[in-house]
């Protein structure tokens, strides 16, 4: 099955450095499809995009030339339009074309406070424009030590898409304890993981791992048949191992 590969670069790089990094990427992928008819057979074969920070889309818009590379969403707010300072809408993202939108990343739940609730509302909204959600959700390194996983997963996966179906969003696990600490989830755990989520949602579903994937580890990963693609974070700020990553098989 083709991946799909979402670089999150969170709250990093300016408009000028987004800028510089969609103009390398520009000539440097031309160059990799125009040299390597493997590497492009691989990247068509795959979906992969952005989601930079939302003062920077335009950037997107102004200098990206890959019809190919998507522009992704970082957060959605649940609210239509109104007094929500800061929030942005999911109508504004369609207006840029953004196909997908994460909700509920750890960070968004730790940091500001979001409930599962929250995301469920959040996806629903995303859902209103033909937005497709990709519904993060972990475990935290006390919950996997105490052999919890599949239970916290199961929770926050039925409360975040309550009353929503599982073929019209994509399941982003992400295992708290993996995030930014280098330590992915192994291929055995992962797939343990991987197989119960799927018994849990539906057979059409798509499932992305996040959690410290990088250019080494990602081909392994990639090979478990219910991963369907990933989320990754910092190594994709690097733009020859966002190049690599998105050729993924």
């Amino acid at each position: 099955m083709n991946k799909i590969i979402i670089a999150n670069w969170k709250m990093n790089k300016t408009f000028g450095e987004s800028a510089e990094w969609l103009e390398k990427f520009n000539k440097k992928f031309k160059e990799k499809i125009r040299k390597d008819k493997t590497y492009k057979d691989a990247v068509y074969a795959n979906e992969f995009g952005i989601a930079m920070p939302p003062i920077n889309l335009a950037a997107h818009v102004a200098f990206n030339k890959i019809d190919k590379l998507m522009l992704v969403g970082q957060d959605v707010s649940q609210f239509p339009a109104g007094p929500y300072t800061g929030d942005i809408s999911a109508e504004m993202l369609n207006e840029f074309g953004i196909k997908y939108v994460i909700v509920g990343h750890s960070e968004r739940r730790k940091y500001h406070y979001e409930t599962s609730c929250d995301v469920n509302l959040k996806a629903k909204a995303a859902l209103e424009y033909n937005i497709t959600p990709l519904i993060c959700f972990g475990e935290s390194l006390t919950e996997y030590q105490q052999g919890k996983s599949k239970e916290v997963v199961k929770r926050k996966i039925l409360e975040s898409s309550k009353d929503i179906d599982f073929s019209k969003v994509i399941i982003s696990y992400e295992p708290i304890w993996a995030m930014g600490t280098g330590q992915s989830a192994s291929p055995t755990f992962l797939k343990d993981m991987a197989e119960y989520i799927r018994s849990i949602t539906s057979p059409n579903t798509k499932i992305i791992y996040g959690g410290s994937v990088n250019a080494k580890n990602i081909k392994d990963l990639a090979k478990i048949p219910d991963i369907n693609g990933f989320l990754i974070g910092n190594a994709t700020l690097d733009l020859d191992t966002f190049l690599e990553v998105i050729a993924v098989e």
